[in-house]
This record gives structure tokens, C-alpha cells and sequence, in this order.
């Protein structure tokens, strides 16, 4: 690292969106870039690389409360960099940032990043099952500000909840019979499972954990536990 320069700069960068691939690709931009100024000398804050993820762990500051914050860190910086990728026109954060510059007489620059570079990134990102879920339960909770009330432990004690209902749908139903349930039962069974799947989705994506790769990594440790020839049609294991 080059220790000739001393300079501070905020890197001011577009992040929220309801499509968790576009967020990604924010995420991954920014950090490219961060990297390439930190061995150019210069140190460098992003609200995307620092404040997302402890946002994640839990305090969920409102975008009022993140912004008393990022703009305590602009006056402590030496400039802001503006990493102009699209959509950035119309962020808040964005505007904020830079009016918040100008109001202190810090230096503000631009930095256009490679267009081919943006595409091969979101290329990169396989597009998951779960995306769209993702981008309509990211959009549905913004709506409510119910983002606040989900914690990782909190959303466990919820899924706990919503299996226990589940289990209650075949309290009263013999194991033969449980393959053929229909109508309002059918039904019930169909929204606890949909409850079921919404909260682990969430919680998976609170822990940033992709949980068919938790499924498969859990399947193969099963499958060596638990071998063919030791075990095949057995229900109990030795």
C-alpha cells in the first residue's frame, strides 16, 4: 500500500433496491472500487461495505438515523467520491451525501465505472429460486418498517411458532389419511407451509446463508453418517 498520500474520502455509492441481485452487485462494485483507491493511497469509507453489514447483525437504524452517521463520517473525509452506477440519480443517500458535501466545501468527484465490468458482475450472480420471494418480502416489510422486528432470534421463535401450527393441521389425522388431505384443511396445511418457508427464507438471508447449499452441504454429511448398507429401510440407527 502506497503511503506517500494521506487522504480520507467517502465513496458515496446507489445500494438499496427491492432486487437483492442489483444490491449484490452494489455490494460488489463499491468494494472492487474501495479497492483500487486503497492501493492508490487512499483511505476510504463506504457506507455499503461498513454499515450494511452491522445493519444486518441487528441495530436496523432507519435511513434518518444511518444518515446522522454517514454524515458525521463525510465531515471527517477529505473528499467524496461519487461511484456513478446506474440507478444512482435516483438515490436518496445519494443526493444527501452530496448536499451534505457542498454544505461543508468538501472537494466532490465522480467515478464512472465500466459498463462491460456491471454486466459481467450481475452475469456472475446465478439468479437463485428465491429472488423474486427476496424482492417482493424485501419490499413488502420496507412498506410496514417491519424489517426492525427481524432479528435472526426472533424470526427462530416465529418459525418455531408456524411449525407448531403446522403440526397442530394433523393432530386429529391418522398417518394413512395424511396423504389425502383436502379442502380447508388442505388449505391451512398450504399457509403454514408458506408462513414456514417465508421465515426461513428470511432468516437464511438475515445470517446470509443460501440454504439449498445448507440443505445439500446436509445432505452429504447425512449420507456419510448414516450409510446405504448400514441402514437402508431401518428406521432407527445404531
Amino acid at each position: 500500500m502506497n503511503q506517500t498520500k494521506v487522504s480520507i474520502a467517502y465513496l458515496s455509492c446507489p445500494y438499496s433496491n427491492p432486487d437483492p441481485k442489483i444490491r449484490k452487485m452494489r455490494e460488489l462494485m463499491v468494494t472492487e472500487v474501495s479497492y483500487e483507491l486503497i492501493k492508490d493511497g487512499i483511505y476510504v469509507y463506504s457506507p455499503i461495505t461498513h454499515n450494511a453489514p452491522i445493519n444486518s447483525l441487528g441495530i436496523h437504524g432507519t435511513w434518518q438515523e444511518w444518515q446522522i452517521f454517514d454524515h458525521e463520517m463525510v465531515s471527517r473525509c477529505d473528499k467524496l467520491y461519487i461511484l456513478k452506477l446506474p440507478g444512482w440519480e435516483h438515490s436518496k443517500g445519494v443526493a444527501a451525501e452530496i448536499e451534505a458535501a457542498r454544505r461543508m466545501q468538501k472537494p466532490i468527484e465522480d467515478l464512472h465505472p465500466k459498463p462491460e465490468r456491471v454486466e459481467a458482475i450481475l452475469k456472475s450472480l446465478d439468479h437463485s429460486p428465491f429472488d423474486d420471494l427476496l424482492r417482493d418480502m424485501h419490499q413488502f416489510y420496507t412498506e410496514r418498517d417491519w424489517h426492525q422486528f427481524h432479528s435472526p432470534k426472533n424470526l427462530v421463535m416465529e418459525l418455531g411458532s408456524e411449525v407448531g401450527e403446522l403440526m397442530d393441521c394433523f393432530r386429529y389425522v391418522s398417518e394413512e389419511n395424511s396423504y389425502h388431505v383436502s379442502g380447508k384443511l388442505f388449505e391451512n396445511i398450504q399457509e403454514e407451509i408458506g408462513d414456514i418457508m417465508i421465515g426461513l427464507l428470511n432468516l437464511s438471508h438475515k445470517l446470509k446463508i443460501n440454504p439449498l447449499d445448507a440443505a445439500k452441504q446436509k445432505l452429504l454429511k447425512t449420507g456419510e453418517k448414516y450409510p446405504v448398507e448400514k441402514c437402508k429401510g431401518k428406521h432407527k440407527h445404531s
